[in-house]
């Protein structure tokens, strides 16, 4: 008898795989604490500045009902995430001037003008939540998969448009 091998075991192990070609990448230039570190951060930028549900990939061995869907996953990745930027900030925040990515992402969470970036990426979260748990839109998935897809385009557009300038200074710094 063949067993299947279910989806989210594949995407697991791409995701694993993934983030252990970057951590050895990084390994190469810094030592591995900081290598880990830096891959960790790079993993929350992913999280909390993209408004899509890759984030809570690893967290999906975890088991948690079908029917409350992955808002459970991304809401555990999302307290994970700040919990990792809010100790990274007060212990070591010179992690963050390693890459141009993670530098970025110190810039997101220091200046609160570019908390709108969260919030915008946020959103989606909530309309899965109220999709999943409250049954709101979950008659018509047509109009819950269009209010998500358009405000995925809105929080990349946001983010782009906050973060446009920053990151011209960030490219010439890192270069």
């Amino acid at each position: 008898m063949k067993k299947k091998i279910s989806f989210s075991f594949v995407k697991l192990t791409f995701f694993c795989s993934f983030l252990a070609f970057f951590t050895l990448n990084l390994f190469t230039q810094y030592y591995l604490f900081t290598a880990i570190h830096i891959m960790l951060l790079w993993l929350s930028w992913y999280i909390l500045c993209t408004p899509f549900f890759g984030g809570s990939i690893p967290l999906q061995a975890i088991p948690i009902p079908r029917t409350y869907g992955t808002y459970l996953h991304e809401l555990l990745a999302w307290i994970l995430s700040l919990a990792l930027n809010i100790t990274s900030i007060a212990t070591e925040s010179t992690a963050y001037e390693y890459t141009p990515l993670s530098h970025l992402l110190y810039i997101i969470l220091t200046t609160p003008l570019y908390w709108l970036i969260l919030v915008s990426n946020f959103v989606p979260l909530v309309f899965s939540y109220l999709h999943y748990e409250k049954n709101v839109l979950y008659k018509n998935n047509f109009l819950y998969y269009l209010l998500q897809t358009s405000w995925a385009i809105t929080a990349l557009y946001v983010t782009y448009t906050v973060t446009r300038q920053e990151l011209v200074y960030i490219f010439n710094i890192h270069s």
